[in-house]
């Protein structure tokens, strides 16, 4: 995040500011996965997370803000082409596997 321009203050909770803000954002109040728990969670992991789709029909702000409703529409998009992306490759992977463990078991008969 520093090599991005921001500036991070850990105290009770993690907060960042960019350097067009005048005050510090808790990183809690981004959402769920920018706790700090769940930010040592992901490093620590470091495996691909699918995302989030958010329920425009249901979503109080997407109502009201149309520059809301467009940027969460382009999101869903993206999050849908990213996790099929992401389920191909986990597909292919065990197929890849499959078929080693196949080859594996006529070799042994």
């Amino acid at each position: 995040m520093e090599g991005c321009g921001y500036e991070i203050k850990i105290g009770k909770h993690i907060a960042f500011k960019s350097k067009n803000q005048q005050r510090f954002t808790r990183a809690k109040t981004i959402g769920v996965n920018y706790t700090e728990e769940r930010i040592k969670e992901r490093i620590l992991n470091k495996k691909k997370e699918l995302g989030n789709i958010i329920d425009l029909k249901n979503n109080d702000k997407a109502k009201t803000s149309k520059g809301y409703e467009y940027w969460a529409t382009k999101h869903n998009l993206k999050t849908a082409a990213s996790t099929v992306l992401e389920m191909r490759e986990r597909v292919q992977f065990i197929i890849r596997i499959a078929r080693r463990n196949k080859a594996n078991f006529l070799l042994e008969y």
